[in-house]
C-alpha cells in the first residue's frame, strides 16, 4: 500500500514542473514537513544538551540577597568556589542575586524563580546581611548551622575551632510558636575569598536553608571561602 502511494506521487511529480511541484508539494506536506522540522530541530537541541554542550549540574546554589552587587563580583565567586565540584565538566557552583530592582515585571520574575527553587530544595545557602538572620529563622527560611559546623569539624578541625567564634546563635520567635534560641548563621566576615572578589564581607553572614541537604558540600565552600591562598582561587 505505501509503495503504490509512493508510486502515484512520483508519477504525479514527474508531470509538474519545477514551480509546479514546489506548490504541490508545500500545499500537500506542509503540515508533514513543519512537524518534521520541529522534530528534526528537538532532537538537535536535546543532542545538544545531552551529548555536545551538556548543562551543567549545581553542586551547590547560593543566593545573594543584600545588597545589590555588580553580577561580575557574583560570578567570579561562582567561578571561584567551583574549584571545590568533583567534577568541573559537569558540576558548577551557582551565586545568584536576588534582589529587587525598580521594575516590577524583573522582581515578579525574580521572586517567582526564588520561591520556586526554595520549594524543590534547590538552593543551599544565603548569603546575607546579620540584620536579616532573625526574620529569615522565625519564618522558617533557614535552620541551625549545626550540620554544617559538623562537616567543617570531620574536613578540617582547626577551620572549625576558628568558625566556632563567629557562629551567630540569634533567639527568635516562631509564629504561633515559643522562642527559639540556636546558632543560625555563620559571620563571613573577612573571608579571603570574598574579599579577593572584591565582596564587602563587613555584615556578611552564611545561613543555611531550611530544606537544604548538601551539608558536606556546604563545609568545602566554607574551607575554601577561608582559605588564605589566593592561587587556590585562581585555579
Amino acid at each position: 500500500m505505501i509503495k503504490n502511494f509512493f508510486r502515484t506521487e512520483w508519477a504525479k511529480l514527474r508531470e509538474m514542473s519545477f514551480r509546479d511541484k514546489r506548490q504541490y508539494i508545500w500545499e500537500y506536506y506542509k503540515t508533514h514537513i513543519i512537524a518534521f522540522a520541529v522534530v528534526v530541530f528537538l532532537l538537535g537541541s536535546f543532542i545538544n544538551i545531552w551529548f555536545i554542550n551538556p548543562q551543567k549540574n549545581e553542586y551547590l546554589h547560593f543566593a545573594w540577597l543584600y545588597p545589590a552587587m555588580p553580577g561580575g563580583q557574583l560570578e567570579r565567586l561562582g567561578q571561584s568556589l567551583s574549584v571545590i565540584v568533583n567534577d568541573p565538566d559537569r558540576e558548577e557552583v551557582i551565586v545568584f542575586p536576588y534582589v529587587t530592582t525598580d521594575n516590577h515585571e524583573f522582581n515578579m520574575a525574580v521572586q517567582t524563580r526564588f520561591f520556586a527553587l526554595i520549594q524543590v530544595g534547590a538552593i543551599d545557602a544565603f548569603f546575607v546581611f546579620r540584620s536579616e538572620i532573625e526574620h529569615l529563622a522565625s519564618e522558617h527560611f533557614i535552620r541551625p548551622v549545626t550540620e554544617v559546623m559538623e562537616q567543617v569539624a570531620i574536613l578540617n578541625p582547626q577551620l572549625y575551632r576558628e568558625l566556632a567564634d563567629r557562629v551567630l546563635t540569634t533567639t527568635f520567635k516562631l509564629e504561633d510558636g515559643p522562642y527559639i534560641t540556636d546558632a543560625m548563621a555563620i559571620c563571613l566576615s573577612n573571608a579571603p575569598l570574598l574579599e579577593y572578589v572584591g565582596i564587602d564581607t563587613s555584615e556578611l553572614h552564611l545561613a543555611v536553608l531550611g530544606n537544604a541537604g548538601r551539608f558536606y558540600e556546604l563545609a568545602k565552600a566554607l574551607e575554601l571561602m577561608f582559605d588564605m591562598r589566593p592561587e587556590v582561587y585562581e585555579q
